[in-house]
């Protein structure tokens, strides 16, 4: 079993993987999370098949993050 910090790199690495389109990669970073980032990883992959839909939902995501700790509106030259 992964720890806390394995487990959020697994997750930040299955947001990578899937915002590169390599959604195969994402699914499984994401499926060894059991714990620590369970829920947001559950949550991505609901998506993992629509890579449209992933790439909303991860943007929708850094939106709220950004939001949360005063950061303002990604800024128009990101790409997500």
């Amino acid at each position: 079993m992964l720890g806390p910090k394995a487990e959020w790199g697994a997750f930040h690495a299955g947001v990578a993987a899937g915002l590169a389109g390599d959604f195969e990669t994402a699914r499984r970073l994401f499926e060894s999370v059991r714990r620590h980032a369970a829920l947001q990883a559950q949550m991505l992959l609901a998506y993992i098949d629509d890579p449209v839909a992933f790439r909303s939902h991860v943007r929708g995501i850094i939106e709220a993050e950004r939001a949360h700790y005063g950061l303002g509106a990604l800024p128009a030259a990101v790409a997500i």
